[in-house]
């Protein structure tokens, strides 16, 4: 039972953000052995089926979230030079996408849409699996991508949250992250740059699957 006032599902999420106090966990002692988690094997097959044979190294990309992430979102048209990149496959990882940003990616792009396919997170955990890499800001994809143990890159707002720690371009909690930091700029250019500037050594045919 609850306080009066007190919302049960509250007070449980306080206790969860606090079980690395409770149990004493360091940057260097954070259980981080991964996959811990998987997609279910009979999505992997349906997925790999409508994906199709392999032609050019496959790129997810996640760039926007909920209201309560929407400070970590990137504005489409910052994410040009990435998308422009040549001999690349992207796919949108998102089950959501705005009219705005959907009509921009249309004109501008030709990163492949599932949000008709996406139904819940299992689809996107297979869908994650099959790519050779995720790009993402700091959303549930981060998170999914790292507990799924594949190559991630995560794109991250100044001051940023807790679990990133600081300073760092790897992540304790997730060993197949790599950490692209926003500094003083009003604007995703610089990070954008840094994550174009890397995809040639990321996806070398020696490195992808």
């Amino acid at each position: 039972p609850s306080r009066r006032g007190h919302r049960p599902e509250a007070v449980v999420f306080g206790h969860c953000l606090s079980l690395p106090m409770a149990f004493g966990t360091e940057v260097d002692s954070i259980p981080a052995a991964v996959p811990y988690r998987r997609a279910p094997a009979e999505r992997l097959a349906i997925w790999r089926a409508r994906l199709g044979p392999r032609s050019r190294p496959r790129v997810g990309l996640a760039w926007w979230g909920s209201p309560t992430s929407r400070p970590s979102s990137i504005p489409i048209a910052e994410l040009d030079p990435l998308l422009r990149r040549p001999g690349i496959e992207f796919h949108v990882l998102h089950k959501e996408v705005p009219d705005d940003q959907r009509d921009w990616l249309g004109q501008h792009s030709s990163a492949i849409m599932h949000t008709d396919e996406l139904a819940d997170f299992a689809d996107t955990a297979a869908l994650i699996s099959e790519m050779d890499l995720v790009i993402t800001i700091d959303t549930s994809v981060a998170h999914l991508a790292g507990a799924l143990g594949r190559p991630v890159w995560i794109m991250l707002r100044r001051g940023g949250d807790w679990r990133w720690l600081r300073d760092r371009i790897d992540s304790p909690w997730y060993p197949t992250a790599r950490l692209f930091r926003r500094g003083a700029e009003r604007d995703w250019a610089a990070v954008v740059d840094a994550v174009v500037r890397a995809l040639p050594d990321a996806l070398t045919p020696s490195r992808v699957p």
